[in-house]
């Protein structure tokens, strides 16, 4: 490196190469999100907990009866109604009692990203014209790549984001393997999560990952889709045009909403500063 910096310095002949730096907004996104991923995780611990002290105590709940016991509403009185013993029901209790502070901090901080993410407005309209991608998701995608305009090809941002296969060689040879997990895992993620509404929300991804998974299974295609999805969120990045297939009523709701709760975190502010 010192030889490197001297040679540069005294020929200019053999210039370092240079490192992106992510601008101030992207740097704060990416803070937000990773405190964001790290409440998704102690939230599934709670519920993988309490799941388990119920199994423990041989009682099984239907997906209705569950996703009451978990909610803060109607979570403790359906407690008293559970035959379990006085040590798991303390344990339930405090898991529960947990989860509630969690989702609760969980509500917080999304406001505060969106709140912060606010100068990407724009382009948070024109990601969410794709049915099943939320502001949330938009905002996340905007932070992990940060300037769309730094890749020269799809692959090398896919690369970037940790969707293409890892390559081996040999001779005349070659395999794929796995993906690159050493790489940014933000979108990879929350497009992980968001999935199923992402495919279930649009006959056209449907197919595509039907298509795909009867001929490469389920953990490739839903790989295959992020990266069809990236793929089309670049584009429309780069051109400033909306989704093909975009569902005009269904767009206009989630603007009205999205500029909603942007009112409202700017009401809470002034409030607050008052």
């Amino acid at each position: 490196m010192a030889k490197a910096l001297w040679v540069s310095a005294v020929t200019g002949e053999f210039g370092l190469p240079l490192v992106y730096k992510p601008s101030a907004l992207t740097r704060e996104l990416r803070k937000l999100y990773a405190q964001y991923q790290v409440l998704n995780k102690q939230i599934r611990v709670y519920k993988n907990t309490v799941q388990a002290v119920l199994a423990d105590n041989g009682i099984v709940l239907s997906r209705v009866e569950k996703n009451h016991l978990l909610s803060e509403k109607y979570g403790k009185q359906m407690l008293e109604e559970l035959d379990v013993s006085e040590a798991s029901r303390i344990s339930i209790t405090m898991n529960l009692e947990l989860l509630w502070n969690v989702l609760e901090k969980k509500e917080e901080l999304v406001m505060e990203i969106l709140r912060i993410g606010e100068p990407l407005k724009d382009q948070v309209e024109l990601l969410i014209t794709i049915r099943g991608i939320t502001p949330l998701t938009a905002l996340a995608f905007l932070a992990d790549v940060g300037d769309i305009h730094r890749f020269k090809t799809l692959r090398q941002m896919n690369s970037y984001l940790g969707l293409v296969p890892r390559l081996r060689a040999s001779g005349d040879k070659s395999w794929s393997g796995h993906i690159n997990r050493a790489s940014r895992k933000l979108t990879r993620t929350i497009l992980t999560q968001s999935l199923i509404q992402v495919t279930d929300a649009s006959l056209y991804f449907r197919n595509y990952y039907d298509e795909m998974k009867s001929r490469r299974g389920a953990g490739r295609s839903r790989i295959a889709l992020i990266r069809k999805l990236c793929g089309i969120m670049r584009r429309m990045l780069l051109e400033g045009k909306p989704f093909k297939y975009t569902e005009v009523t269904l767009y206009t709701r989630k603007q009205k909403q999205y500029e909603r709760m942007l009112n409202q975190i700017r009401e809470d502010r002034e409030r607050k500063s008052a």
